[in-house]
């Protein structure tokens, strides 16, 4: 799992995004984008492919009901090996 805020130096948390989704090695990465920037930039999340997004300033317990919901679910449980991640 990526946990990504949007205003970063240099590449923008969007960009980044839009760049893991294109490979076929981090398709499967859960991306929970997090920023201040309101209901613009939640929807242009989800149009990248973002797994959730979570308003600034964070609070901890959603946070962490984010984290786990995602890490439970069945889709995110892909195998190391078809993630390059094997050794």
């Amino acid at each position: 799992m990526i946990l990504l805020d949007i205003v970063m130096p240099g590449l923008n948390g969007f960009e980044l995004l839009a760049t893991l989704k294109c490979r076929p090695s981090h398709r499967q990465i859960p991306i929970v984008v997090m920023s201040a920037m309101g209901a613009e930039s939640l929807s242009r999340a989800i149009e990248y492919g973002a797994a959730d997004y979570l308003n600034k300033p964070l609070d901890l317990d959603h946070l962490l009901a984010t984290l786990e919901r995602i890490i439970s679910a069945p889709s995110t449980r892909t195998p190391l090996n078809r993630l390059g991640l094997d050794t």
